[in-house]
C-alpha cells in the first residue's frame, strides 16, 4: 500500500500553511513565556562570565605541538554549552509523570552507575582519579551525570517513602560489627519488602563502591551532603535539622584536627586523598609537593588585592597554577578582579542558589519541591567545596566550580540541572491553572508497586499525587492554538 504523502504537504494557497506555521511560532513563543526568564539571566550570565574567564585562565597554555589552547578550550566549553542549552530547554517538555517514575530513576541511576563501575575498573588515571569514560574518543565524567539521577531518587524516596523503613534499616547498621551475617540479612529482609528498594540500595552501594575506586571523593561528599540535608529537612523539626548542621560543624573541626596534628604523616603515606587532607591546612609544609597548587592559588589572591591585577593580567596563571582553568579558576578570577570583584561575584553567584531555594519553597508538590531543592543544595555544596578547596578552607577535592570552570560534562549537567528547575516550576504553574489539582504531601508510606501499578491512587493514597494528569507533553497549547 501507498503512502498518500498529500497530506503531508503545506497548502499555502488555501492558507493552511501558514496558520499551521503561526500556531507553531505561537506554541513556541507561549513556551518560553512559561519559563522563568530571570532564572535563565542569571544562568546564562554565570555561563559567559565562566567563558571569560576559561579564556583568561589557559591564555598561556599550549598543547604538545606548542599551539596555545585558549581558543580550542573556549571553542570546546562553548559547544558544551550549546548541549547542555538543548537539554536545558528540553527539559520541560518531558510529561510530569516520567520525572516521578520510580523504574526510569532507578533505570538511569543504574545506567550511571555500571558507567562509573566500568570507568573505575579499565579506565586510566588522571590527575589521581580513573572517573573519565572515553567512548569513540569524547571523554566524559559518569559520576557528574549520576549526581542529577540520584537527587531525583533522593527527591522521590524523601517525599514518597517512610521514615521508618530507613531509620530501622540505618539502625541495625552499628550491629553489622557484631553479629554481620544475622544483621545483613535483617537489612536485606527489610528492603526486599519492595523489590524496587532492594533495586535503589544496591544501586546507591555499587556508586558509592565504584566512586571509592576511583577514587572521587569529592563527587562522595556532595552526594552525601545532598542526602544528609535532603532528608534532614523532610523528616526532621528544627531542631532536629539544627543537630544535623552541628554534627557537620563538628566534623570539619575535627577534619581540620587530624589535617593539623598528623598531616606531615598523612603526606608520607603516600596516598592521594590521605595528602590531601595532611596539607589543606598547612601547605608550606610539602611546598614543592602536595601543597604547592594550594601555595600558587593563595598566591593568586594575593596578587590581586582590592581591585585586582585586570582582566588577562594575572601572574599566576603562567605556567605556576596546574589546573588553572578547571580546579582554580576561581583563583584566577581573585588575582585579576580582585577582593571587591570576586564579592560582586559571589553575591551574584550564591543569589541564584538563594533564588532556586525560593522557587522550591513556592512549590506545593512534595517531590518537586525535593527535586528543586537537592539541585540548589547541588550547586551550594559543589560551590563551597570549590572555593573552600582554593582559599585552603577545605581539603583539594577536583570539584569544579558550577558553570565557570572549563568542563563539558559538568556544565552540560549544570545546564540541563537548570532545565529540570524550569520544569518544576511550569509543572506547578500548569496544575495551578488546571481543574484538577495535585496534593501529594507525604504522610503514609507508598509500596512502589501500586504507585506505578496504573491503579486509581485515589483509592492507594489520597494524599499522594492523586488525579495525576495524564498528559504527554508538559506544556499543552494544544487546545488554544489549535495544533
Amino acid at each position: 500500500m501507498k503512502l498518500n504523502q498529500t497530506k503531508f504537504k503545506l497548502s499555502f494557497k488555501n492558507g493552511k500553511g501558514l496558520q499551521w506555521l503561526k500556531n507553531g511560532y505561537l506554541a513556541i513563543r507561549n513556551y518560553f513565556l512559561t519559563l522563568d526568564h530571570i532564572l535563565l539571566l542569571m544562568t546564562y550570565i554565570l555561563v559567559i562570565i565562566g567563558m571569560i574567564f576559561v579564556f583568561s585562565a589557559s591564555m598561556y597554555q599550549t598543547n604538545s605541538n606548542g599551539t596555545n589552547e585558549a581558543v580550542s578550550l573556549v571553542f570546546s566549553q562553548f559547544r558544551a554549552v550549546i548541549i547542555g542549552s538543548v537539554g536545558l530547554f528540553l527539559m520541560p517538555l518531558i510529561p510530569s509523570k516520567w520525572y516521578r517514575s520510580l523504574p526510569l530513576i532507578l533505570t538511569i541511576s543504574g545506567s550511571f552507575m555500571l558507567m562509573m563501575l566500568y570507568t573505575a575498573l579499565f579506565e586510566e588515571e588522571r590527575g589521581g582519579a580513573a572517573n573519565w569514560l572515553s567512548i569513540g574518543g569524547f571523554s566524559f565524567q559518569p559520576s557528574e551525570l549520576s549526581k542529577l539521577a540520584l537527587i531525583a531518587l533522593f527527591a522521590w524516596y524523601a517525599s514518597f517513602s517512610d521514615l521508618d523503613l530507613v531509620t530501622n534499616t540505618v539502625l541495625k547498621i552499628p550491629s553489622l560489627l557484631k553479629q554481620p551475617s544475622e544483621t545483613l540479612n535483617d537489612i536485606i529482609e527489610e528492603i526486599k519488602k519492595e523489590p524496587l528498594h532492594l533495586i535503589s540500595f544496591i544501586i546507591l552501594s555499587m556508586t558509592l563502591i565504584a566512586l571509592l575506586k576511583m577514587p572521587d571523593y569529592g563527587t562522595i561528599l556532595i552526594i552525601g551532603l545532598i542526602l544528609i540535608l535532603i532528608f534532614g529537612h523532610s523528616w526532621f523539626s528544627k531542631k532536629g535539622i539544627a543537630i544535623i548542621y552541628g554534627i557537620l560543624m563538628l566534623g570539619y573541626l575535627m577534619l581540620r584536627l587530624v589535617s593539623n596534628i598528623y598531616g606531615p604523616n598523612l603526606i608520607a603515606s603516600g596516598n592521594y586523598g590521605k595528602a590531601r587532607i595532611g596539607i589543606f591546612t598547612n601547605p608550606f609544609i610539602d611546598e614543592l609537593g602536595s601543597g604547592y597548587q594550594i601555595i600558587q592559588s593563595l598566591t593568586a589572591f594575593s596578587n590581586g588585592g582590592l581591585f585586582g591585577k585586570g582582566l588577562g593580567k594575572g601572574l599566576v596563571k603562567r605556567n605556576h597554577l596546574p589546573a588553572a582553568h578547571t580546579d582554580f579558576i576561581f583563583s584566577i578570577m581573585g588575582e585579576e578582579v580582585g577582593l571587591i570583584g570576586i564579592s560582586i561575584f559571589l553575591i551574584f553567584f550564591f543569589f541564584l542558589m538563594i533564588y532556586i531555594l525560593k522557587i522550591a519553597t513556592t512549590l506545593k508538590d512534595s517531590y518537586r519541591r525535593h527535586l528543586t531543592m537537592g539541585i540548589a543544595i547541588m550547586f551550594l555544596v559543589q560551590s563551597i567545596v570549590n572555593i573552600g578547596g582554593a582559599l585552603s578552607l577545605l581539603p583539594l577535592t577536583g570539584v569544579t566550580l558550577p558553570f565557570i570552570s572549563y568542563g563539558g560534562t559538568s556544565i552540560m549537567v549544570s545546564l540541563i540541572a537548570i532545565g529540570v528547575v524550569e520544569a518544576m516550576f511550569i509543572h506547578e504553574q500548569n496544575e495551578e491553572h488546571s481543574p484538577l489539582v495535585i496534593n501529594n504531601n507525604r504522610k503514609k508510606t507508598i509500596p512502589a508497586n501500586e504507585i506505578y501499578s496504573g491503579e486509581s491512587m485515589e483509592r492507594k493514597q489520597s494524599t499522594s499525587f492523586e488525579n495525576e494528569m495524564d498528559d504527554d507533553s508538559l506544556v499543552d497549547w494544544s487546545d488554544e492554538n489549535g495544533i
